[in-house]
């Protein structure tokens, strides 16, 4: 067991360092031998040696002889240079790289180093071929260089005509920093301006690059224009750039300039891989860091909702996007603190709009994000992003997936470790699939004998989509073992034992199910497979067990939060309820029954968040409490921000309501209401009915959250009672003229000076509001309250 851990490691290690090696074009100093290797391992080297002499007899390693003796990934480099056929041993190292410079990519002269920073640029990548292509034109000694470049606008067309620039300088031909740039649009004797160019070609070198090229009625008189130079100029070395919006005119110049010209087309965003769209955007977010002067931070999910979103205009509008997704964070920057922190309410909400179905990109970014971590990603002003310089070194597979895996099989998506993470990724991908989409005819069968068997045993009953990773698994496995094509996927994964009888119970009823009804017998895997995703739903680790209700008056209003909250890259969606504040007598009554029991429906029995527009009817509330009885937290605030971070923090199964709460007393644009606020207004209404009750109670909550963030004390719910009814109470007496003294005033303020002056600046807001004026005295007593909590904290 341990020569095949150290067997693992050993190939692991050689699989990295190929990969390094192969993407720098560089094989030398590799130490991938037996010796440097037992020393990086702590293993014995004569031990190691014959592991590695195993590997390659086995066809894993590619031996290269000498002293000492290397070993490569066979794999790793098939992969890389896109080719089957590479021999199991070299004589030295410069015997392979004779190999795979004439096997894989061709030796490159030093005009490459122009394009080496170029996004797009890696094999399998988009511009690949394209700038191989353009270096063997400017390396080539014709005299004329000629130049297409077709792209809608937003690709980068400019962008690549100034590289081209810079590699026909690098090769002698542009002998001053002089380019014409012609505008068909504003240039309508091009023979006028040629005789004037041709005069220039015949001293100096030079290039010309046309704009606008897509008036037919001047195509062929460009055409004829070049043709012209090309042959009346046969000793000068002009070079001209082409840049084209439309494909026709592109295709009709190709067409009629085969001979001359190199064709280049600029990819649209989103026909690029997934690395290139996650590079652009982290290139955006530096150049909005330096432009700041300020770091910005950004979450993965954020990031995610870059790349699934389309672009009218490509590069162009991605860069305007988070232009204003800054701007909106920068302008919300709360206490002007020195990082802008993005979250999901500053990204524009045509972003979100723009997303349709991004199932077949989540692969692709869950392998990115194994690789190269997306969580929390900082930009410091006039800095390398050290996740983009990761990013942009590791090579990609023609699908997009990276290959850069010390342990996993380069074909798999990311390396799966253990069968608990392969039945979290099915999962999760499950729950983003199934979300939108209705199930495929496939999984609804599964769905309909299985889950009667979940609803039967688990009380309350998970939510069916939870299921849906398990069916479209068994559904492979069972296709492939009624065809005899089954192959084990779950071979390198350890398995982690299930010992709860309950769920061993369920398991096997499933299990036995499927075997009876297709006429199979599950492998030994497949049954564990079964029993750890049971076990996961059981635990709910993916997912907050925090359910979030969202109660409107409105069915519009809901259906656009609802549109937000389906957008955003969260798991744990809102329940939206319609409810009629109209309704009187029986309706109402019956209004609040239907809404409970809808709440109830969906109540995991963990916690529930209650999230209004207004607040709510009392005898709702009370409604509500008797029917949950605890761990429940209302907001009388609905908001794009507050939904998308109580699905954000709800995200995490180890936050609680007390968590989020928290949150909202530290934002004192937020009103929190729970069990205690509904007896703060009962004693309000009883004790002082002429009040009204929702204004008094929604200010002093305000009040209160204001001093407890300058006090940074944490929130409780006998302060919140003991504030607010005393504060009302401090009103009524304002209002009778029945203030109370104050011993020692004077001497007290003097002691407590600054906590005073913070509890006289936050009740100013009171003061306006009713019109009062509150006597020194009467704060002091307020003052009293807070001393007492900031000693217990």
């Amino acid at each position: 067991m341990k020569s095949k851990s150290l067997s693992n490691e050993a190939a692991g290690i050689i699989r990295q360092r190929t990969l390094q090696a192969a993407t720098k074009d560089y094989f030398h100093n590799m130490e991938t031998d037996a010796s440097s290797l037992s020393i990086v391992m702590n293993c014995d080297r004569s031990n190691l040696s014959r592991i590695l002499n195993k590997l390659h007899r086995e066809g894993i390693l590619i031996k290269i002889q000498g002293r000492p003796t290397l070993y490569l990934d066979k794999k790793t480099l098939s992969e890389f240079y896109q080719n089957q056929n590479i021999p199991d041993t070299f004589e030295n190292i410069d015997h392979l790289i004779g190999v795979m410079k004439f096997k894989g990519k061709s030796s490159v002269p030093k005009s490459l180093n122009i394009f080496k920073g170029v996004i797009g640029n890696g094999s399998n990548e988009s511009l690949n071929s394209q700038i191989d292509h353009i270096i063997e034109l400017g390396n080539y000694p014709n005299n004329v260089h000629g130049y297409l470049i077709y792209g809608e606008h937003g690709t980068g067309k400019h962008y690549m005509s100034q590289l081209i620039i810079q590699l026909e300088k690098e090769i002698g031909r542009l002998d001053t920093n002089v380019i014409y740039n012609i505008d068909l649009k504003e240039n309508s004797n091009l023979y006028k301006l040629g005789d004037e160019l041709k005069t220039y070609s015949q001293n100096q070198n030079g290039g010309i690059i046309f704009y606008n090229i897509d008036e037919e009625c001047k195509i062929d008189v460009m055409l004829d224009f070049l043709n012209n130079i090309r042959i009346i100029q046969p000793k000068s070395k002009l070079f001209y750039i082409l840049l084209c919006n439309s494909k026709e005119t592109s295709e009709y110049i190709y067409k009629n300039m085969s001979c001359f010209v190199e064709y280049v087309k600029m990819p649209k965003l989103n026909e690029r891989s997934i690395k290139e769209r996650i590079l652009f955007t982290l290139k955006f977010f530096q150049k909005q860091s330096d432009i700041i002067n300020k770091p910005i931070r950004i979450d993965k999910n954020c990031i995610y909702s870059f790349i699934a979103a389309q672009y009218m205009d490509n590069l162009y509008s991605l860069d305007v996007e988070i232009y204003h997704t800054c701007k909106n964070a920068y302008a919300n920057n709360e206490d002007n603190q020195n990082i802008i922190s993005i979250s999901p309410f500053n990204i524009p909400m045509r972003i979100y709009n723009s997303i349709s179905d991004s199932d077949d990109i989540m692969s692709i970014v869950d392998n990115i994000h194994f690789n190269v971590s997306l969580s929390n990603i900082v930009f410091y002003p006039k800095k390398s992003n050290s996740t983009y310089l990761k990013l942009f070194s590791l090579p990609i597979s023609n699908k997009g997936f990276i290959l850069d895996s010390i342990k996993g099989d380069l074909k798999n998506n990311f390396e799966i470790q253990t069968l608990g993470e392969r039945c979290e990724l099915d999962l999760s991908r499950a729950r983003l699939k199934y979300s939108k989409n209705p199930p495929s005819e496939t999984i609804y069968i599964l769905s309909k004998l299985v889950y009667p068997i979940i609803h039967e045993e688990f009380n309350p009953s998970p939510n069916p989509i939870d299921f849906y990773g398990l069916y479209e698994h068994l559904y492979k496995v069972i296709r492939s073992l009624i065809t005899n094509n089954y192959k084990n996927i779950l071979s390198n994964v350890s398995f982690e034992a299930v010992n709860d009888s309950f769920l061993l119970n369920v398991s096997n009823k499933i299990i036995g199910l499927i075997e009876e009804k297709f006429s199979i017998i599950l492998p030994m895997e497949e049954r564990e497979y079964v029993k750890s995703y049971i076990h996961l739903v059981n635990s709910n680790t993916l997912t907050s067990k925090i359910n979030i209700i969202v109660l409107s008056s409105w069915e519009e209003t809901a259906n656009i939060y609802e549109g937000f909250t389906n957008s955003v890259p969260y798991n744990n969606k809102p329940k939206y309820l319609i409810i009629n504040p109209k309704l009187i007598g029986m309706d109402r009554e019956n209004q609040f029954v239907d809404i409970c029991d809808k709440i109830l429906s969906v109540y995991q029995g963990s916690g529930l968040l209650i999230i209004s527009e207004e607040p709510l009817d009392s005898d709702l509330y009370k409604f509500i409490c008797e029917k949950i009885k605890n761990n429940i937290l209302f907001v009388t605030r609905l908001s794009r921000s507050i939904l998308s971070k109580a699905m954000m923090i709800f995200d995490n199964n180890s936050n609680t309501l007390d968590t989020f709460q928290q949150y909202l007393i530290n934002d004192n644009n937020f009103i929190v209401e729970n069990y205690f606020s509904i007896k703060i207004k009962d004693i309000i209404r009883d004790s002082l009915p002429f009040f009204d009750i929702d204004k008094v109670y929604c200010l002093l909550s305000n009040v209160l959250s204001n001093i407890i963030s300058e006090l940074n004390i944490n929130y409780k719910d006998n302060l919140a009672v003991r504030f607010i009814t005393h504060s009302a109470f401090v009103l009524e007496r304002i209002i009778k003229g029945q203030c109370l003294p104050y011993k020692n005033v004077e001497k007290f303020i003097l002691v407590n000076q600054q906590l005073f002056d913070l509890v006289r600046n936050s009740m100013i807001i009171i003061e306006d509001n009713f019109k009062v004026k509150i006597p020194d005295a009467e704060i002091a007593y307020i003052v009293e309250i807070f001393l007492e909590f900031s000693k217990m904290n």
